[in-house]
């Protein structure tokens, strides 16, 4: 018995070493990989480990431009009337300049790496979106040395509650 034990054992280290080795190559190359983005789906991940990556992929690069910043932007534009003369004109020149740039960029003919590139933009912008909301959903659920609880003891703190309530 407990050599079948001890056998188990010796696989299971042998097959999760790989596995260790990995992860400690992520960590490090978080700057070149977006690996947060497969963090996102991974249950087991550790939330600080997952922040870590996003901000070291970010760091010196350029955040993709989200849907909430265009809308703040056209936003701006229609209630324009409710700010001073100087903060309207600043607003409208970089109005301009956006449409400027946006014209430029339509005129351009794209080649194929173009799209590819535009492409891959509007993915980061996607994958940021989701990393934010993951955040935002996640963090009542995180634990001090980063676990996230799983569904069943999030489920069994809210029935814990629920308890508690019909008591009082």
């Amino acid at each position: 018995m407990y050599r079948i034990f001890y056998v188990l054992m010796f696989f299971k280290l042998l097959f999760n070493a790989p596995t260790v080795q990995a992860q400690a190559l992520k960590s490090s190359d978080y700057q070149n990989n977006p690996a947060w983005v497969q963090m996102m789906s991974d249950p087991n991940v550790n939330y600080f480990e997952a922040l870590k990556a996003y901000d070291d992929y970010w760091l010196g690069k350029e955040q993709p431009e989200e849907e909430e910043e265009q809308m703040e932007m056209m936003a701006a534009r229609n209630h324009s009337g409710k700010m001073t003369d100087a903060e309207r004109k600043k607003q409208e020149e970089e109005i301009r300049e956006h449409e400027r740039e946006l014209k430029r960029e339509s005129k351009k003919k794209l080649t194929e790496d173009d799209l590819l590139q535009l492409e891959w933009k509007r993915e980061m912008a996607y994958q940021c979106k989701r990393f934010k909301d993951w955040k935002t959903t996640v963090k009542p659920f995180v634990q001090n040395d980063g676990r996230i609880l799983n569904e069943e003891e999030r489920m069994k703190i809210y029935n814990q509650r629920q308890e508690e309530l019909k008591k009082n």
